[in-house]
């Protein structure tokens, strides 16, 4: 049997860094909100399953939540920024393309939605 050790504060971190509530990415991850809380306390022990399914909700590699290192600043923001924009429906993202183009004045290609 395998024992996997997830650092339950990276849970916290990321949800945080994103801006999304405890609610929120309980709902993403498939579980409760008062499970997603003793996950981040580190009470719970959460299957593979479950963590995967976190990690793919903050849109994280799975890799960050078992990691010891801290990110380096410009890593998290983008991380940041890239999280939330793929909270954003599909016509806030095309709006918030044309707005960044208008203010660099340039054409950024479209190919976000794989």
């Amino acid at each position: 049997m395998f024992i996997i050790y997830y650092r339950c504060e990276n849970v916290k971190q990321f949800k945080n860094l994103i801006g999304i509530s405890q609610e929120v990415l309980a709902e993403k991850s498939g579980i409760t909100y008062q499970y997603l809380g003793k996950i981040e306390r580190g009470v719970a022990k959460p299957s593979i399953e479950v963590i995967n399914n976190i990690a793919l909700a903050l849109n994280i590699d799975v890799c960050d939540l078992f990691s010891n290192n801290q990110k380096n600043d410009e890593n998290i923001i983008e991380q940041k920024l890239i999280s939330r924009f793929n909270y954003l429906s599909k016509g806030q993202q095309d709006l918030l393309f044309e707005y960044i183009n208008t203010l660099k004045g340039f054409s950024i290609k479209k190919d976000y939605n794989k």
